[in-house]
């Protein structure tokens, strides 16, 4: 079950869900979101397209591809190389 962390504001009668992102009056009422923190939001996502883009996945295609050349170069240590046993 998904937990989330409400900051609520007695004052004004704001409860925000930080899960969800946007603001909800202690009413039940849903405002939306100011475009600040959409814009926060949309830095953060473009952030992490490019960090997935140009970081992880070269790494991670790095690794894979020398994590199956170590795997067939151990069998070849311990089987022999590929061929006819002649």
């Amino acid at each position: 079950m998904k937990r989330y962390r409400h900051a609520v504001d007695l004052n004004h009668g704001i409860c925000q869900t930080s899960d969800l992102g946007s603001f909800q009056s202690l009413a039940g009422a849903i405002t939306m979101p100011s475009t600040d923190d959409i814009t926060q939001q949309v830095r953060k996502e473009t952030r992490l397209f490019f960090f997935l883009i140009v970081v992880l996945f070269p790494l991670l295609s790095v690794a894979i591809v020398g994590g199956y050349g170590f795997f067939v170069w151990f069998l070849q240590m311990l089987l022999g190389p590929p061929g006819s046993p002649h």
